[in-house]
């Protein structure tokens, strides 16, 4: 989780820093960047998804490490819930890209795979490692 999170970050900050900054997007491997980056879905309200994107994962990150450093269910929880709402709301943008602006950013899909491999790793790791403490326990008995 610290690593896509990490990755997560770099890549919504190198769109935070280009909106900001007024530059263009050098779009890799699929065209489509400009077009998504400057739809009117490329803004929550008026505040930009690169921005949330940047909070997000870097909200994420800390939450990692604070729970490396503590496991508290507090902090769990905080990463169940912000893991789902990212997750989801990624979905929702992978939606927007296919169905509404018809077009590809490289980087938006990489915080994609970054936000679902989150939600997909909180939400269904714990479960397996879970089961697997409990197996091991058995075995040890």
């Amino acid at each position: 989780m610290l690593f896509l999170s990490w990755i997560g970050f770099a890549d919504a900050a190198f769109l935070a820093a280009k909106y900001y900054l007024g530059s263009p997007v050098p779009c890799l491997v699929i065209q489509g960047c400009e077009k998504v980056l400057n739809s009117i879905y490329a803004e929550t309200g008026s505040i930009p998804n690169v921005l949330i994107g940047s909070i997000y994962y870097g909200l994420i990150f800390l939450g990692v490490v604070a729970y490396l450093d503590q496991p508290k269910k507090v902090t769990l929880n905080f990463l169940w819930w912000g893991t789902a709402v990212g997750g989801l709301f990624s979905i929702w943008l992978l939606f927007v890209q296919v169905v509404l602006v018809k077009a590809f950013c490289f980087y938006c899909l990489i915080s994609a795979a970054a936000s679902i491999g989150l939600f997909l790793m909180c939400h269904f790791g714990p479960k397996k490692m879970a089961a697997k403490r409990r197996k091991d326990s058995h075995f040890a008995a």
